[in-house]
């Protein structure tokens, strides 16, 4: 019994480890490239009426996106082919979604249910946006 505890303290310890490493992982580019433009509520950088929900960060062609915490993929779809791809990755821990769009990922093998670990490479910024758009949904619906 005293070993099934000792497990059980191990794998608690695991899990509250890594929620609070989560925490601490706040950008999905690397290093310096964190230029942010437009945030949620502003007019995007057209200047349209649209209200912006979510966070652009301008980065140079090809900089990598990493997974800013663990989960798995839910969706990634491609509108067309100026816009890069967008990748829909659950938390491990709750509901929320985040949400990568502009994303390029050429010799990078996504698939729906795949496991993503923390600071896994996603992709790249795709080189006809010139940024990476990031967000969190609360819930998984609706993606499209």
């Amino acid at each position: 019994m005293k070993k099934y505890i000792t497990i059980f303290i191990l794998l608690a310890n695991f899990i509250h480890a890594q929620a609070q490493q989560d925490l601490y992982q706040i950008s999905p580019l690397p290093g310096s490239a964190k230029n942010v433009a437009a945030i949620s509520g502003e007019s995007t950088s057209s200047n349209s009426s649209f209200l912006h929900d979510g966070i652009d960060m301008y980065a140079p062609d090809l900089y990598p996106v990493q997974c800013i915490r663990g989960g798995v993929v839910i969706d990634i779809w491609k509108k067309d082919e100026d816009s890069g791809w967008a990748v829909y990755i659950q938390s491990l821990v709750n509901n929320e979604v985040d949400v990568y769009l502009h994303v390029d990922t050429a010799n990078v093998r996504l698939a729906i249910n795949d496991t993503i670990p923390i600071n896994n490479t996603l992709g790249w910024v795709s080189p006809n946006n010139k940024h990476l758009h990031f967000s969190r949904l609360d819930s998984i619906a609706p993606l499209r």
